[in-house]
This record gives C-alpha cells, structure tokens and sequence, in this order.
C-alpha cells in the first residue's frame, strides 16, 4: 500500500508542477504582452483570457479531456488549460503596476530594450507574487486531477491519488484504508503548497500576514 502510494503521489505532483508551470508559460506571457504593450492587442488578450475565465474549470478539463483523450500529458494540458486565465490576469495587474514605476520608466529613458525592461526589470520584482501563485494553482492542478481519477477519467496505464480513490471506493467497507490514505495525501499535499505560498507572501510581504515589522 505505501509503495503504490507513494508511486502515485509521483504521478500527482508531476500533474500539479507541470501544469502550474504550463499555465504560468501560457497566462504569462499573455499576461506580460497584454501589460506591457496594451492598446488593442491587450484588448484583444484581456477578452481571451476572459472568455477561459468565465468557464469552471472542471468544465473546460472535462471537454479538453473527452475531446483529446486520457493520455497523461493531454491530461497535464487540459488541466493547465483551465487555470492559465488566473496567471494572466495577475501577471497582466503586476506588468501595469511596475511600468510606472520610476526604475522601469528610467530604463525606458535610457533607451534599454523591450527585452531588457521585460526580463531585467519587471519580472524579477513580480516574481514573488508569481511565485505564490504557480504554488496556488499546483495545489488546484493536484485537486483537478484527483476529481478526475475519481471520476475514471484519469490515464489508467498511470496510478494518481485520485485514481487510488476510485479503486478504493468499491472496498471501502472492508479496507477503508484504500480510500483514506490516498484522500489523506492529497489534502496534504494541497495544505502543503498553501502553506508554501503563505510563506512566500509572509516572506516578500510582512504587512500582509499582519506581522509588525521588526525595529533594531
């Protein structure tokens, strides 16, 4: 039981990283694009991103995984499919807060190119808030994927947490542990990215923890 637990946990974490990293390439670099050029062809983006964000996300897995099938990296896809609007949209408020600020209009100024503002100047100071949320949307990409494992919608060539909890509900009166662990493990699993993404905001942002600064 440990063995197979911990081989699924593997494939479920694989799922959240691969799909928060997936949907932070995708939102992202909507996000920067739409933030930093505006106009219309942020217009054009902001009503993309709005359109994805409008749908639940379970919906938008459900069809993207009926529609492409099961396969493990079509599923990793389907999920980072439905969560990259959340990425764009802070990526897009972060790109419009910092290109006002005095650094980034200086190096403007100085005549710096746009790959250079973009990479060297903005993204570093959004970085926290990124951070944060890459963590926040692995922990929704493992709860997606557990939905859909327990579902019978999930790869069956490759064993998840959610997978595990489909199996177990058929035994559940005779061996409850089938179902328990693996229930267990993924709400650790989430409370563990939460956690990770309090720390980082505590760590960038003691005023929003409601932490005092420290006076020497």
């Amino acid at each position: 039981m440990r063995s197979v637990l911990l081989f699924a946990g593997r494939s479920s974490l694989t799922i959240g990283f691969c799909a928060a990293a997936m949907a932070f390439l995708i939102g992202g670099t909507i996000g920067a694009l739409a933030g930093y050029f505006r106009g219309p062809l942020a217009a054009v983006l902001l009503r993309i991103t709005d359109l994805f964000h409008t749908l639940p996300a379970i919906i938008i897995v459900l069809f993207s995984v009926s529609l492409m099938g099961s396969n493990f990296w079509l599923q990793v896809a389907a999920v980072a499919l439905a969560i990259w609007p959340i990425e764009a949209r802070l990526v897009y408020g972060q790109f419009i807060t910092l290109s006002e600020r005095e650094f980034v209009l200086a190096a403007r100024a100085a005549g710096l190119s746009t790959f250079h503002v973009i990479f060297r100047e903005i993204l570093p100071n959004a970085l926290p808030m990124v951070i944060v949320q890459v963590a926040l949307d692995a922990s929704t990409a493992i709860l997606i994927e557990a939905g859909l494992g327990f579902l019978g919608l999930s790869d069956p060539a490759v064993p998840s947490w959610g997978e595990m909890l489909n199996r177990g509900q058929e035994f559940l009166e005779l061996a409850w542990w089938m179902s328990v662990f693996p229930g267990m493990a993924i709400c650790l699993a989430v409370l563990g990215f939460n956690l990770f993404a309090d720390g980082v905001t505590e760590m960038f942002n003691p005023r929003a923890s409601g932490t005092p600064p420290q006076l020497t």
